[in-house]
């Protein structure tokens, strides 16, 4: 199982974008996703948010190696 989350942002100046659910993703297929819509790529809420999904990711990645060596 990969981490992901879904969100919305509003931006009113930009109804295109706007209050719409996109599902971020860790990984190359997040990453391909996020790079269809640039807006979100480029958005500082949503980049940290992608940080933050790597780092849980990689956190899970230990305990799973942790729990298989036992």
């Amino acid at each position: 199982m990969i981490p992901s989350l879904e969100f919305s942002l509003h931006n009113a100046d930009d109804p295109l974008y706007s209050d719409g659910a996109f599902t971020l993703a860790t990984g190359e297929y997040g990453k391909e996703m996020l790079a269809l819509v640039p807006y979100y790529e480029k958005h500082p809420l949503v980049q940290k948010a992608v940080r933050e999904l790597e780092k849980l990711e990689t956190q899970q990645k230990k305990e799973h190696k942790r729990g298989m060596a036992r």
